[in-house]
């Protein structure tokens, strides 16, 4: 079984914050509440 996932990391290679906290990534909504995301991903993805 092969499993892919996408995530988001600083340039340092951490994903949390100093406070061990997701809350930065979170600021930024879900995918579908961003215009002309959803549409671009799977554009972007291949």
């Amino acid at each position: 079984m092969k499993t892919q996932y996408y995530t988001a990391t600083s340039v340092d290679g951490y994903l949390a914050d100093e406070d061990n906290s997701l809350d930065w990534l979170f600021q930024f909504g879900e995918i579908e509440e961003i215009e002309g995301v959803k549409d671009d991903y799977p554009q972007f993805i291949d």
